[in-house]
């Protein structure tokens, strides 16, 4: 730990303003071979979150770049929608866990505090209010039904002043118990229907979902694959729905005409 800290601290760039630590090894919860899951606040950086990957000898390093008037204006502009909510809820979750390596003046010590003792407004869960429009095959009715299941867990937390997250992988009481043949598997199909997209940097839960395959924890990685073909639909819809948590998204997916690699990728994961 100390010299992952030591090394990154004497390489940080002039307009930096904080570093902080989050993730499992701010936990204490990390496994030897975890990556370093590392915050950069920037004074030149205006817009939304930068993700940069480094390595150092053995150890990953996932870096994101946040400015900090947008981080600050996450936690303090008024919520309207549930794209809001879950911006507003990451900025809360990592600041909750967060060990600070460096801090030029006191920049993030308030926001860290702010987190720690978050309140959501009476009645914020209401936002995660969405039409009920059910699709009728089987794979979309199952998408559609853990999504239902998803938000309703959302709400609990946010009844209890907790931050929400839109990936599976973040709520326990979602995880069923897993092979590691499922989990391979479903992984696979998962790069099929990804690699259609042609993306050329590895999202978030992409990687998430190999990951945990690496750390044996199977429930996990097929969570993660859930959620890379969730963002896989919504790549491939034309208009998809503008609030990311909105489940209309499956019966959106049932009536377009998706590519053959993403049906079955999402038969196999979701009704296997």
């Amino acid at each position: 730990m100390d010299d992952v800290k030591n090394w990154f601290l004497t390489n940080l760039e002039q307009d930096t303003l904080a570093v902080m630590l989050v993730g499992s090894r701010a936990r204490g919860t990390s496994a030897d071979r975890s990556d370093f899951d590392i915050i950069v606040i920037k004074e030149s950086h205006s817009s939304g979150p930068r993700n940069v990957e480094k390595k150092y000898k053995e150890y990953d390093l996932d870096i994101w770049i946040h400015g900090l008037e947008h981080m600050s204006a996450q936690l303090s502009n008024k919520i309207t929608n549930s794209n809001q909510l879950l911006n507003c809820s990451l900025i809360i979750s990592f600041l909750k866990e967060a060990v600070i390596w460096y801090e030029r003046f006191p920049v993030v010590t308030p926001l860290i505090a702010l987190a720690r003792d978050w309140k959501w407004e009476l009645g914020m869960e209401e936002i995660l209010s969405f039409e009920k429009i059910s699709p009728t095959s089987d794979w979309a009715l199952k998408g559609y039904n853990e999504d239902w299941a998803l938000i309703e867990l959302a709400k609990k937390r946010i009844v209890a002043n907790k931050p929400i997250s839109n990936r599976r992988k973040d709520y326990p009481e979602l995880l069923a118990p897993t092979s590691k043949q499922q989990a391979v598997e479903a992984c696979e199909v998962m790069q099929e229907a990804y690699d259609q997209l042609g993306e050329k940097r590895k999202w978030t839960e992409f990687k998430d979902a190999f990951k945990a395959i690496r750390n044996r924890n199977y429930a996990k990685a097929l969570a993660s694959a859930k959620d890379v073909l969730r963002f896989v639909i919504r790549c491939q819809l034309s208009v998809p729905p503008v609030q990311l948590l909105d489940p209309l998204l499956w019966k959106q997916a049932e009536e377009a005409n998706l590519p053959e690699k993403t049906i079955n990728a999402l038969e196999s994961v979701l009704i296997s």
